[in-house]
């Protein structure tokens, strides 16, 4: 399989160091599981359950950061930051960017990895 590598994707890259076969395997698996980690944190986010909130941000912050994706991860951490602060000073607005960002991260992934051959 010869893979062309999207800017955005070269963190992810660095991670497998050409192992195509795992890579391929990994973003099949965060194409399926980071959009239910979301939808729970809009869930959450809607009846103020900050358990689910922490729980959900940390797991995707640990994928999206493990798998080269910083920026996501660093908006995430100052997310988690608000949530110290408490859940009156977070907003949908607040959440709207991680899920442009990490819808736009699913859909790059299935471009450019999962439907390639």
């Amino acid at each position: 399989m010869n893979i062309e590598i999207d800017d955005r994707l070269t963190g992810f890259w660095e991670v497998f160091e050409g192992d195509e076969e795992t890579a391929v395997e990994v973003a099949g698996l965060f194409c399926s599981q980071i959009p239910e980690l979301v939808d729970d944190i809009k869930q959450a986010l809607e009846k103020e359950n900050i358990a689910i909130i922490n729980s959900r941000l940390h797991r995707l912050k640990g994928s999206l950061g493990y798998l080269g994706f910083n920026d996501e991860a660093n908006l995430i951490i100052l997310l988690e930051k608000k949530i110290k602060h408490g859940i009156k000073t977070i907003n949908h607005t607040d959440f709207k960017e991680l899920v442009v960002k990490t819808s736009s991260l699913v859909l790059l992934m299935h471009i450019n990895i999962l439907t390639r051959n």
